[in-house]
């Protein structure tokens, strides 16, 4: 193979292997999607400032991204040199009394299915409605934390989840449910990435990777 089918191969293989979109990946090392597209698509290839901070990201030489005999380094220079979780506050959600009042709607779809056809098709519609309402109601939440003197903000709502950092938006997602949902950012050389977990009961957590 030569270097630029190898390079090619090595993009789209660590980027699998790390899990993220190439959007993310552009977010990561501050270049567009449509560019790590043509990278990926060998339409064009990356500089050696871009190599640089690919390589710095997925932990790996230059060297490794373009030959094929330097297996073993990658993967030993694969793990982040600091993994931790960053102390996470919850400031917003919804209360216990909004949470277990679909109780009450969901006993009574339950009855609904032996009194009648009629009444079950009736109240399936009203059931729905209040669905819609209630995952509405409980779906803004925002998370806070502080990490090396920034303010961190995650703020879920119906349709999207988003990343604040000192106030500037640093990474959104469009996402009607926010289970396994994954927003990233970098902090002087640091990988910052919040998980967003559940879908009635949502919880999120924050990971720091080293990526010096």
């Amino acid at each position: 193979m030569n270097i630029e089918s190898i390079l090619v191969s090595k993009l789209i293989e660590l980027r699998n292997e790390k899990g993220i979109t190439q959007k993310q990946l552009a977010q990561v090392i501050n270049y567009s999607d449509k560019v790590i597209s043509k990278w990926e698509r060998g339409e064009s290839l990356p500089d050696i400032n871009a190599l640089d901070q690919i390589a710095k990201f997925y932990g790996v030489s230059i060297d490794y991204l373009v030959r094929e005999d330097l297996e073993s380094q990658h993967i030993e220079s694969k793990v982040p040199r600091v993994s931790d979780e960053i102390d996470l506050k919850k400031v917003k959600g919804p209360s216990a009394l909004l949470l277990w009042s679909i109780l009450p709607f969901s006993v009574m779809y339950l009855i609904s299915i032996f009194i009648g056809i009629e009444f079950f098709i009736v109240y399936n519609i009203v059931f729905g409605i209040v669905i819609i309402f209630y995952t509405v109601g409980i779906s803004y939440v925002v998370w806070e934390a502080t990490y090396k003197g920034r303010e961190i903000k995650i703020t879920n709502q119906p349709t999207k989840l988003i990343m604040f950092i000192d106030g500037v938006l640093v990474d959104e997602i469009s996402s009607i449910l926010t289970f396994g949902v994954n927003l990233r950012t970098v902090i002087e050389k640091h990988e910052i990435k919040a998980i967003i977990s559940g879908v009635f009961n949502l919880r999120c957590k924050i990971i720091v990777n080293d990526i010096s």
